[in-house]
């Protein structure tokens, strides 16, 4: 039977990562974590490990500081929460956890009119960025019983798809040409496939498509 693995066995990488930087974890909450010290051994954890079950909960989450309400879903748990004071991200995980109702939330979240509500009572910073801390959202109506509250769910799930398309272009453009060039032999076939099927028309050439192959692509340079 074998022991219970530790965390150098089950995450050698994220071991490796932790030892890099003990020293500096160590120092927080003013060396709480110094060797010596009772909770010595906890250098490597959360400083505050409350709620932690809410991390593997389908849930919103957004940006603490921001212009505009930046709120989105998370339903495959990816998403921690790293917010200190007036920065980092938040996560709010509601009773309802249908996709559904948590798009319905986004979509109110987002709008215009919870907008202006934060935007009345919220701390501004450099930038214009505002606040959408917790004292800020709490008291932000939602609609929940009302007849129209499930039809925003598709509104939500529509502006989610354009948003991940556009994240996709704009990682295709960031890496071209390398992104392309797996398409590449796709266009190369449609070509030869063509020349097999009516040109040169000689009988001297013939071109065999099942054996032809893209082995390298060549792109210009700037």
């Amino acid at each position: 039977m074998g022991g219970i693995q530790t965390i150098e066995q089950r995450f050698p990488n994220a071991w490796q990562y932790l030892l890099k930087h003990e020293a500096d974890l160590r120092k927080r909450e003013d060396g709480r974590f110094a060797k010596g010290p009772r909770e010595a051994g906890l250098w490597y954890g959360a400083t505050r490990p409350q709620n932690l079950e809410y991390y593997f909960h389908p849930k919103l989450v957004l940006k603490v500081l921001s212009r505009i309400p930046s709120f989105t879903l998370d339903l495959d748990h990816r998403c921690v929460f790293a917010a200190g004071g007036t920065a980092g991200v938040h996560g709010i995980a509601l009773k309802k956890q249908s996709r559904k109702h948590l798009l319905s939330m986004l979509a109110v979240l987002n709008s215009r009119c919870s907008d202006f509500c934060v935007k009345q009572i919220s701390s501004v910073f450099g930038g214009r960025f505002y606040s959408y801390g917790d004292q800020f959202i709490a008291d932000l109506a939602v609609p929940t019983d009302a007849t129209d509250f499930p039809i925003l769910s598709g509104a939500s799930e529509a502006l989610l798809e354009l948003a991940a398309e556009k994240s996709s272009l704009l990682r295709k453009l960031r890496d071209f040409p390398e992104s392309v060039i797996g398409q590449l032999a796709r266009f190369e076939m449609d070509t030869v496939r063509h020349l097999c099927s009516g040109h040169p028309g000689s009988d001297r050439i013939a071109i065999d498509a099942a054996h032809v192959g893209v082995h390298h692509a060549f792109t210009a340079s700037s």
